[in-house]
């Protein structure tokens, strides 16, 4: 019996070992039938795109960048290097921060892109170090491939931006941030921007928000995208001249000096619009439109500005978001004069943390329904802040939620969003969960998923999508 178990190992262990042989032969083989080795080499290259990494996680990132895509894709196989080489738009974002890229990498995604796009970030305070201010000078050497610029200017780079001048003939996004202390200097070097033939879309800032003339002569005929904060009258002077914009942002410090006599501006292509203050409204007029932001004014005249507008332009709006503290009465008579409106954002902000609770509890009763649909023309509900800070009542929000599901189905997206505070009690949560399981297109944001919550945000709020 001792030879036969003895026996019996030793053919145990020569089959586990023929298993093992057999086994890694069977995964070679079901890696070289995988689909994903059929999949076309554009779609591919495509999927590619979604792994890069955003600004931000770039930026503040302490990893090698070499672990990072793109490079990291050319280290999974032959294929996937052959189409990462190949794919020239995986090469062409170039970041350059307080710690870069070596210039080596740097040239090596500038041979294997076609276009670039630019993100040159100066400390927040402060000037651009030497070290930072050649790599600028390095990519100024290639201006004529840029189609995106991304920049914080500073004093120390003014100088290099004025040799621009003449030199962008690609360049189609622009967003430009300064501050105080190189005010003058960035006045000074958005200049260089007045001959960019391709410039399609600008977004400028002062980070303080100081309101600043601009003296710039843009080429404004040819935008379709604009966002700019600056005092009323650049504005004017701007978009009497911009014919062909399609969505504007248009910001006004609330220290700017008392505006003019209203003198309408007609935007005829305008379809998405952005305004702050609500009475920035008088002064245009837009039948095109479907979608709008307002942030109210401290005359809290959101809906007469709205409405004169709305009459005046004869516009269809489809999508409407107010940011402040909206007044729920207001809420409801906006939606009852305009059922076109199928998309509705409230973002609550300037108020204490008992005055946003409050105005968010009155709004989730009136979209409460009862015997009949109220509203019934929504289709999508976003409600919440992106600066403050206060508690959602989420049991409130399942009731609302709720109601509307059994007696109008025609609610299929809603999102509530919060920088922070407490989450849904178990309870509250399964019935959220139910709700979303039913199909209902359910996203709550409590301050853990920032550039998710971001880039939502900025799908209501007109934000620079390219930028995250």
């Amino acid at each position: 019996m001792d030879t036969q178990i003895s026996n019996l190992r030793a053919q145990l262990i020569q089959l586990e070992d023929e298993r093992s042989v057999l086994a890694e032969s069977h995964q070679q083989h079901k890696a070289i039938m995988s689909p994903l080795r059929r999949m076309p080499p554009e779609i591919l290259a495509n999927i590619f795109l979604y792994t890069l990494p955003s600004s931000s996680e770039i930026a503040h990132s302490s990893e090698s960048k070499t672990t990072q895509s793109p490079w990291i894709l050319g280290q999974i196989c032959s294929r996937w290097r052959e189409i990462a080489l190949s794919a020239s738009s995986l090469w062409s974002i170039i970041h350059v921060s307080t710690k870069p890229n070596p210039l080596a990498m740097i040239q090596t995604q500038i041979d294997r892109a076609r276009m670039l796009k630019i993100h040159y970030y100066s400390p927040k305070d402060g000037d651009s170090s030497p070290e930072i201010l050649k790599f600028f000078e390095f990519l100024s050497e290639h201006s004529a491939r840029w189609e995106e610029l991304n920049i914080h200017l500073t004093n120390s780079l003014a100088p290099h931006m004025v040799a621009l001048k003449g030199r962008l003939p690609s360049l189609r996004r622009l967003w430009v941030r300064w501050n105080a202390a190189s005010a003058d200097a960035a006045i000074e070097s958005l200049k260089c921007f007045e001959t960019c033939p391709s410039l399609k879309e600008i977004a400028l800032a002062r980070k303080d928000n100081v309101p600043q003339p601009l003296s710039v002569l843009f080429p404004a005929t040819q935008l379709t995208t604009y966002r700019v904060r600056c005092p009323w009258k650049t504005h004017r002077d701007i978009l009497r001249r911009a014919s062909n914009i399609v969505e504007a942002k248009i910001s006004v410090p609330s220290s700017d000096e008392p505006w003019s006599v209203p003198e309408v501006i007609d935007m005829t292509l305008l379809q998405r619009l952005y305004v702050s203050p609500s009475n920035v409204l008088e002064y245009l007029r837009a039948p095109a439109l479907t979608g709008i932001v307002c942030v109210e004014s401290q005359e809290n005249s959101i809906w007469r500005d709205l409405d004169s507008f709305c009459i005046r332009s004869s516009c269809t709006l489809k999508q409407l978001c107010i940011e402040g503290l909206p007044d729920a009465n207001i809420t409801a008579e906006i939606l009852e004069k305009y059922p076109s409106i199928k998309n509705l954002a409230l973002m609550f902000a300037f108020g204490g943390e008992d005055e946003l609770t409050n105005a968010l509890d009155t709004h989730l009763n009136l979209f409460t329904q009862r015997d009949v649909p109220v509203f019934p023309h929504l289709e999508e509900i976003c409600f919440g802040a992106r600066r403050a800070k206060f508690p959602i009542n989420y049991s409130l929000v399942l009731k609302m939620l709720q109601s509307r599901r059994n007696l109008c189905r025609t609610l299929n997206s809603a999102t509530f969003v919060v920088k922070s505070g407490p989450s849904p009690d178990a309870i509250t949560l399964s019935g959220l969960n139910a709700l979303a399981e039913d199909g209902l297109n359910l996203r709550l944001f409590n301050g853990s998923s920032g550039m998710e919550m971001k880039i939502h945000l900025d799908r209501w709020m007109y934000g620079t999508p390219w930028i995250h």
